[in-house]
């Protein structure tokens, strides 16, 4: 199954993840209701159903999040999740997608759907993103780690304005969005399995991706618990004195193969040169730290890439610095004069992004 100032952690999950996931109180938000709360459509050549949820329903712990730039607010984040309609197309996996800053998946889920077309099952779960690491870390290393350990387990490591309990953390979020789905989306009788088997941390047979900020989430989720592979699109973020020539890596990144469960051989990148919020130099550096492959390629709409590459760069087009970020996971862009207008249409990830989620791993691979 597959299912983007603070104290030093250790890279083991925190007890909470455990004590919060088999809650009784969890548990009873899995009662067995009649109707679906999916909509199936052809995605991709393929039947798909999909669906938005709100967070607070699942559990009335959990708070609401705001989505969308803090001057520009869109309302409130919800799920997402989908699936194929025909239950007999599961491959066995699911895909974790982790959405950036202020995102929001109920509008920010292309790598998912194109996903669940491909067979596998996928979730988007809303988690409080309203701080990216930089802003509130700076230049303290030990902060970064314990900074995305709290986003992602709930708990104190991290510094103010981080502040997420147990059952606002990433995990309880993706717990409760699992049980929903194992108990209304009974034609896709699979989210049984899966949500046992995440529920109980055995993430082996997940895909983890992530934009921005989701990609570190993703990474230290990955570090914590062997997963089947990881997709950073536009990350990874985290880097000291990010702009300047004396950049270096975090401590946790610096450190992440040491103590990763899972295999630098099972780390994919996607990102664009024109991407000022990931400097391509401190990317590179950053990925050379974690020990992704070093076989870079250029975008090909195509998505005729070798097997054996790692790191797909879109080249520069001088495109806004924005633009160029959240171009990798836009379904498509560019247009009307500009190579990576967000409203356009002109080109198309999806070849890219079935590449990141089917390129089989390499011998390497441990």
């Amino acid at each position: 199954m597959v299912i983007a100032a603070a104290a030093p952690c250790s890279a083991s999950p925190p007890p909470a993840i455990e004590a919060v996931s088999a809650s009784t109180a969890v548990t009873e938000l899995a009662a067995p209701a009649p109707a679906s709360d999916a909509q199936c459509a052809t995605v991709h050549g393929q039947e798909v159903c999909s669906a938005t949820y709100d967070p607070v329903e699942l559990d009335p712990r959990v708070e609401e999040v705001p989505v969308g730039h803090p001057g520009q607010r869109a309302g409130v984040g919800r799920h997402y999740a989908c699936y194929p309609a025909v239950a007999a197309r599961w491959n066995g996996q699911l895909l974790v997608h982790l959405v950036g800053t202020w995102g929001n998946p109920a509008s920010s889920h292309g790598l998912a759907e194109l996903a669940c077309s491909l067979g596998f099952a996928a979730v988007a779960p809303m988690y409080k993103n309203l701080q990216d690491a930089r802003a509130v870390c700076g230049a303290d290393s030990l902060c970064y780690e314990g900074m995305r350990r709290e986003v992602l387990y709930g708990g104190d490591t991290g510094p103010d304005p981080i502040q997420v309990d147990a059952a606002n953390s990433l995990v309880h979020r993706l717990d409760t969005l699992l049980l929903r789905l194992s108990a209304r989306e009974r034609r896709f009788a699979p989210w049984a399995v899966i949500r046992e088997r995440v529920m109980a941390r055995d993430l082996s047979a997940v895909v983890v991706s992530g934009h921005s900020q989701g990609a570190g989430h993703a990474l230290v989720l990955a570090r914590d618990h062997e997963v089947a592979r990881v997709i950073m699109l536009g990350g990874l973020t985290d880097r000291l004195r990010s702009g300047t020539a004396e950049h270096a890596a975090v401590d946790w990144v610096a450190a992440w193969q040491s103590n990763s469960k899972t295999p630098a051989a099972r780390l994919w990148g996607y990102n664009h040169s024109d991407d000022k919020i990931v400097i391509l130099s401190h990317l590179q550096a950053n990925y050379a730290a974690l020990g992704v492959g070093e076989k870079e390629c250029p975008f090909s709409e195509a998505g005729d890439y070798p097997l054996a590459c790692r790191r797909v760069r879109a080249t520069a087009a001088r495109c806004a610095p924005t633009e160029a970020h959240v171009s990798v996971v836009q379904r498509r862009f560019g247009g009307d004069g500009s190579p990576c207008n967000l409203d356009g249409s002109d080109v198309s990830n999806a070849a890219t992004w079935q590449f990141l989620l089917l390129a089989p791993l390499q011998a390497t691979d441990g």
